[in-house]
């Protein structure tokens, strides 16, 4: 995780964020990966950048896990007209409007479930 400003600088000076950073790309750059996305707010150009592309050219398929309703999620990501952002929610394949405290709970959960079978057994 990188914090503050000007991250794609931050990330260039060091080589071991810069492996990362290339892994991340690598990774989401082989067709038909399944990316869950927990916690992220689509606010880093570079990663949603890394994401669209990989929608648009790799058959990627985006799964999202937020408190967040979908209609408030879809109003603040496409609120600037960012073409990126665009294409993440044209791409994204399921939307699981809840906390990860209720999808993953100590006993497991009907969602935790559902989500199961949709990632990893499609």
């Amino acid at each position: 995780m990188v914090i503050g400003g000007n991250k794609p600088a931050q990330i260039h000076r060091e080589k071991l964020l810069q492996w990362y950073f290339e892994l991340f790309q690598e990774v989401l750059s082989c067709p038909n990966r399944r990316l869950l996305v927990i916690g992220y707010g689509f606010r880093d150009r570079h990663i949603n950048e890394v994401i669209a592309q990989s929608i648009r050219q790799h058959s990627l398929k985006l799964y999202i896990i937020s408190p967040q309703s979908p209609e408030g999620f879809k109003n603040e990501l496409l609120r600037d007209g960012d073409e990126d952002k665009r294409t993440l929610w044209q791409g994204l394949t399921r939307y699981w409007n809840q906390e990860l405290k209720d999808v993953c709970p100590a006993n497991q959960s009907d969602v935790a479930e559902d989500i199961r079978r949709t990632i990893f057994l499609q």
